[in-house]
């Protein structure tokens, strides 16, 4: 996941600027556009991302598009966000592409924008986030299919679903995990948190907490915003599973007090503030 569900879009700016505080985010005018790397192919990576967004966001139309990059012709995903089932009001829209990077890493572009302005501006975005050298924050990234974390063994709950590897989805909340690339950037709850706060709603917040991850004292970040007039948090850390650096999201519908629902009970508990 990629991590990965972005809704709105910083003011424009006239020109193309890079930020690398907390990932890798290119503003153009009236696109945001957003790099990372995943390990595997495109047609891995894409749909990964594409799924993560509209896990959360439940009033989505996807689209099939295809975006010219130099002299490739990448597939791509538009993505038309609404307030809710019930209300057609568009609040957001993106559009998703991914490209191989080299030999078993995809670079994964995520543009955003605001209501009334057309996916097709991304295009700038894109052109620049090629440019880009070693895109911090890298997605989440599933080398194998096992359900293990160390110490653990990550079982799905009656009633939920695990249609993917590294990922359990339940009615409330679902759990999402991946071995980060080894060359990489430092292996930090707080710039993937940073990243995923940058693409929450405005007026969310973050706030680190003493945790548990796989039973081990850790700090994991938890982010708070609202969704479809809805509350959501996202619990995000950092933990060695089985021998690697692997990152976890937690998706919390609804509020989140000390206790962790399921399916990320089985790996993540708070300590009380």
């Amino acid at each position: 996941m990629s991590f990965l569900l972005s809704l709105f879009i910083l003011a424009a700016t006239p020109e193309c600027t890079t930020s690398t505080d907390g990932g890798t985010v290119i503003n153009c005018s009236g696109a945001k556009v957003l790099v990372s790397l995943a390990q595997g192919a495109p047609a891995q990576a894409l749909p990964s991302v594409v799924e993560g967004m509209s896990r959360l966001y439940t009033a989505v139309e996807k689209r099939d598009v295809e975006v010219q990059l130099g002299k490739q012709r990448l597939r791509a995903v538009d993505l038309t966000l609404f307030a809710s089932e019930n209300d057609k009001k568009t609040i957001g829209a993106a559009r998703i592409t991914a490209v191989l990077e080299r030999e078993g890493i995809s670079r994964v572009l995520v543009c955003v924008t605001e209501p009334g302005v057309k996916p097709e501006l991304c295009q700038r975005g894109f052109e620049t986030a090629m440019t880009v050298k070693n895109p911090t924050a890298p997605e989440p990234v599933i080398p194998d299919g096992k359900k293990t974390w160390t110490g653990v063994a990550l079982t799905t709950p009656a009633g939920c679903t695990s249609n993917e590897p590294g990922a359990i989805e339940c009615k409330t909340a679902s759990l999402m995990w991946g071995d980060r690339p080894p060359d990489g950037p430092l292996n930090s709850q707080k710039v993937l948190a940073e990243m995923a706060l940058k693409q929450m709603p405005p007026g969310s917040a973050r706030v680190d907490r003493v945790c548990r991850i796989g039973g081990k004292p850790s700090t994991c970040s938890v982010l708070s915003g609202t969704a479809n007039k809805a509350p959501f948090n996202i619990i995000i850390g950092v933990g060695d599973r089985q021998g690697r650096w692997t990152s976890f999201q937690c998706i919390v519908l609804g509020e989140l007090r000390d206790t962790v629902p399921s399916p990320c009970d089985q790996l993540v508990s708070l300590e009380k503030p």
